[in-house]
């Protein structure tokens, strides 16, 4: 069975991941690439065939009717302005606290910092180019 766990527990569909040093390091490159990783899903959900199309030109793999399905049930699990089911990630944080994978006392702050994505949505905003 498949199921799409972001309808119920909102369980992040994708996650970046890149250490802290590089954020302090490289701000503004990490800003321009959440902005055009954020303009890409903006189309994606927004120009279906088109995403689909441009996918298969890329080398995507599978049936029409598949692919079509399969975007359907994976896309509303994505958030076009990238933000972040802190709730969703609590919930997996939790259950790593529950089996000892990590210690009592780690919090969501250790785990997720958005500093630079907000930063990247509010620009994106005033340009116009977010929905």
């Amino acid at each position: 069975m498949i199921v799409n766990l972001n309808e119920a527990l909102r369980i992040p569909q994708s996650v970046f991941v890149t250490r802290g040093e590089v954020l302090q390091k490289y701000p503004e490159t990490t800003k321009r690439f959440l902005k055009a990783v954020i303009m890409g899903m903006q189309f994606t959900k927004h120009n279906k065939q088109e995403a689909i199309k441009t996918g298969y030109a890329s080398g995507l793999k599978g049936e029409p009717d598949v692919v079509n399905r399969a975007y359907d049930l994976f896309s509303p699990g994505y958030a076009t302005d990238l933000s972040v089911a802190q709730d969703g990630i609590q919930i997996m944080l939790d259950e790593d606290i529950r089996a000892g994978v990590v210690e009592k006392n780690f919090m969501l702050d250790r785990v997720v910092n958005d500093k630079i994505l907000k930063q990247a949505q509010q620009e994106l905003r005033k340009e116009g180019r977010l929905k």
